[in-house]
């Protein structure tokens, strides 16, 4: 039993932590899109706003258990 818990906790702690990591994929995202030449503003919704999900931009493709960037 003594050695379990110590196992427990640096699971818990290993789990813990890579719920903690933020993706950069809506960052990478907007400087993509600087380097686009948008003269019909198709990516008008490509946008920084904090309610603005990159998974719902016009021509992204997340996956739907991860929601990293899976496609443009």
């Amino acid at each position: 039993m003594a050695f379990r818990f110590p196992v427990l906790v640096l699971a818990f702690l290993i789990c813990w932590n890579a719920n903690k990591v933020e993706s950069n994929d809506g960052t990478t995202l907007l400087e993509i899109k600087k380097s686009f030449r948008d003269v019909d503003n198709v990516l008008y919704d490509w946008t920084n706003s904090p309610s603005s999900d990159y998974c719902v931009w016009r021509g992204i493709s997340c996956d739907n258990v991860t929601f990293d960037v899976v496609a443009l």
